[in-house]
């Protein structure tokens, strides 16, 4: 009954997921390919979209971080 019940659940999030994406089911059954594509397509948006930030934030974060292995590995030698 638990299995049926988080199945369930999933079924909800998913299904919530989709109809906020604007995908129709009875769409996805005529014409699953293009929902597919469409899926996808939301997909690829959303890496677009966080590539230009996550390079931003790389300028300050990677030295950073690079600094603290560097400093690391003086404590552990000394």
């Amino acid at each position: 009954m638990g299995f049926v019940l988080r199945v369930l659940g999933v079924c909800l999030i998913v299904g919530l997921a989709l109809s906020f994406l604007g995908i129709d089911p009875v769409e996805m059954i005529r014409d699953t390919p293009r929902a597919i594509a469409r899926v996808f397509g939301v997909g690829v948006d959303a890496v677009m979209w966080a590539v230009p930030y996550v390079l931003t934030g790389a300028v300050i974060v990677v030295p950073v971080a690079a600094l603290i292995l560097v400093r690391r590995g003086f404590r552990k030698r000394g």
